[in-house]
């Protein structure tokens, strides 16, 4: 049995759709709408989209490895071995920069720990969701002191990785609440505090994981305007690269429903 938690914006999601339509297996899916459904989609531990249930147990959240995927829809169980623990810290920041939550709560805690307890989010992504339970907490102990051990380094490095994330989903959020592309215009709508509230609320469920003091703390308001200064830098080139991806949603979502 497969279940599958979408959104229909989201460009990974159409992907997966389809890849279970052209393999005759979609008309057998239960298919969560995470815009339609969301208690349900958080009932089922799922904070990024797509998620993918295989018999009860998940096997894809955010990213998606498709070879992987089809191995296990053909039943097979997808065991990796011989990882070190920089090859789980790496997989691990692929996925939560895949989801602005992530990515902006990460950020601006400059820690994994919370993250890497989220074993839904981890375990598909550095491919562990087979291990005994032993194994899955000794080899993530291994990597969260290694992201100890490189915090700084790490941190920097993918600086740019989450600014380019946080530009992407602010162009994103701006159109569909608008219906039409921002420019340059919207920062003086958007100045640094408001654009630090928009960026904190967005790692947060209501009140569940809010932390405002962005503004109060002084490590917090280095990080909040790094980050604005960060988008700005990147809006026009990025604004580019999602529009691209809204025709290819667009073409996907015609795909879904002509085939």
């Amino acid at each position: 049995m497969i279940k599958l938690v979408i959104h229909k914006t989201c460009p990974t999601s159409l992907k997966v759709m389809l890849f279970l339509k052209e393999r005759g297996l979609l008309r057998d899916v239960e298919i969560i709408d995470a815009e339609e459904d969301p208690f349900k989609a958080i009932q089922l531990g799922v904070l990024s989209v797509p998620a993918i249930f295989v018999d009860e147990k998940i096997v894809a959240m955010g990213p998606v490895d498709f070879e992987s995927l089809n191995d296990r829809l053909s039943g097979k169980k997808i065991y990796a071995e011989n990882i070190n623990a920089k090859y789980g810290l790496k997989q691990t920041f692929i996925a939560i920069l895949d989801s602005l939550g992530t990515a902006s709560w990460v950020y601006f805690r400059e820690d994994i720990k919370d993250i890497l307890e989220y074993r839904a989010l981890v375990e598909p992504a550095i491919g562990i969701v087979d291990w005994e339970e032993s194994k899955k907490e000794s080899y993530l102990k291994e990597v969260y002191d290694y992201f100890l051990s490189k915090k700084n380094m790490f941190m920097k490095t993918y600086s740019t990785y989450f600014f380019k994330n946080f530009t992407k989903n602010f162009i994103r959020e701006q159109y569909w609440l608008h219906g039409i592309w921002p420019d340059e215009n919207v920062f003086n709508i958007y100045t640094l505090e408001v654009f630090t509230h928009w960026l904190i609320l967005r790692s947060a469920i209501g009140r569940i994981g809010m932390k405002m003091d962005a503004l109060k703390d002084p490590r917090k308001k280095e990080l909040a305007e790094k980050a604005y200064n960060g988008v700005k830098e990147r809006f026009n080139s990025i604004l580019k690269e999602v529009k691209k991806e809204a025709e290819y949603v667009e073409e996907m979502q015609r795909k879904l429903e002509m085939t």
